[in-house]
């Protein structure tokens, strides 16, 4: 017994080749993934296109219905990319010069560098998709990212925060514990904005009905459909039939392998329709915490899993073209018990600084004490990790 016990974590750790295969299949956005289908259906013999059943057509469908195409036909630049985040975020023209500004020091990165820019903006900035943006350092910009993820406790995130430089020469000694986490990491989150590598955005997730009643449909519309040709074993010659069972294999997991992708986007689209209900409302600011750890768990999925899922993947609704990632925040607790972001967290800290009296700044402690007077629980350490991560300076640096 004590052997079953112990051998079944190892087996989970190591993901077979059929299961690196599957969740490749997840990870692809629609368009690559309707290339990758179509180059499989024309290298398996035992696979054919099939004339596509046309479907019914809706007759009391407004003419007026959005398509999930007209939001963003191509991708915007970066530059037009956050522009457009922020106009849902800014409204009085100071901010939207400052925006203007910060986008004006973006690299091809997509991070800042040392420009002097209003810090606060700053701040709200790299929340925007995609996450990592707006960042200092590549450093920053990790940290970023993990604290979107919900791992800004997690070993990973030490890891970058305290050796990042033995990381990045290969010295630091637990590399192996991080690596499954570092590989979910963009190191270059404005790169695929690039002229370079511009290339057409299409949802794999529509939102369609009304309000109270919204259902989601997975996007298939770019896959070509296909099926398995029918065989008669007892036609084909002995030395044959092994070749036939390989592609058979393939052909079969193919197959289930997009019916996998399709069932897992399912579940994510209803997942945040019920949990986003305020935003699909029409409330884009009240966009509740919600952390991959979280839709992974309620979901039954492995965490890798419902990382891959949501990457590079859009949803279309009524309310324009979002990426699934831009759902997604880590969480601090109120003293009421009610859940808050720690986007929100964070400019209220960033809000806190901002107002201080130069000549006695805030010590980390007693922000964390106003915090707690507003009705947020954060430990002193909590609030020296976030405000380094908004790039201001500790209290007796601040001070006038």
């Amino acid at each position: 017994m004590k052997l079953e016990i112990k051998n079944k974590p190892e087996q989970a750790l190591i993901p077979t080749l059929e299961m690196q295969r599957s969740l490749q299949i997840l990870q692809m956005p629609l368009v690559e993934l309707s290339s990758w289908v179509q180059a499989h259906i024309e290298q398996n013999p035992l696979l054919e296109y099939q004339e596509p059943m046309g479907e019914p057509v809706d007759e009391t469908e407004s003419q007026e219905s959005f398509s999930p195409f007209e939001p963003m036909a191509s991708s915007p630049t970066l530059y037009e990319h956050l522009k457009a985040q922020a106009k849902d975020f800014f409204s009085s023209p100071d901010d939207m010069a400052s925006v203007e500004e910060i986008l004006g020091h973006l690299d091809d990165r997509g991070f800042i560098g040392d420009a002097v820019v209003n810090e606060k903006i700053l701040h709200i900035m790299q929340t925007f998709d995609p996450p990592g943006v707006a960042a200092r350092t590549l450093q920053e910009s990790l940290l970023l990212q993990l604290e979107r993820q919900g791992k800004d406790q997690s070993l990973v995130y030490e890891a970058i925060e305290h050796h990042f430089e033995a990381i990045l020469h290969n010295r630091y000694p637990h590399k192996h514990l991080i690596a499954a986490d570092l590989k979910l990491l963009d190191f270059h989150p404005g790169r695929r904005f690039h002229p370079g590598h511009s290339c057409t955005i299409i949802p794999d997730l529509l939102v369609r009905g009304t309000e109270g009643k919204w259902n989601i449909e997975i996007n298939a519309s770019l896959l070509p459909p296909f099926q398995v040709r029918s065989l008669e074993w007892s036609d084909l010659p002995p030395d044959s039939q092994e070749f036939v069972q390989h592609h058979l294999r393939e052909a079969k997991w193919l197959l289930r392998s997009l019916e996998k992708r399709y069932h897992t986007l399912k579940k994510i689209g209803h997942y945040l329709l019920e949990k986003q209900a305020d935003f699909f409302r029409g409330e884009k600011e009240k966009l509740r915490p919600l952390t991959l750890q979280e839709i992974a768990a309620d979901l039954g999925l492995h965490e890798s899993t419902a990382s891959r899922a949501v990457s590079d993947k859009y949803l279309s609704c009524h309310l324009g073209l979002f990426p699934l990632k831009m759902f997604f925040s880590s969480k601090l607790t109120t003293s009421k018990g009610k859940l808050v972001s720690s986007r929100t967290v964070k400019q209220k800290i960033s809000e806190l600084i901002a107002q201080e009296d130069k000549m006695h700044p805030l010590s980390d402690e007693e922000i964390a004490q106003k915090l707690v007077q507003e009705g947020t629980l954060c430990a002193r350490r909590t609030v020296a990790k976030y405000r380094a991560a908004l790039g201001l300076l500790p209290a007796h640096l601040r001070r006038s």
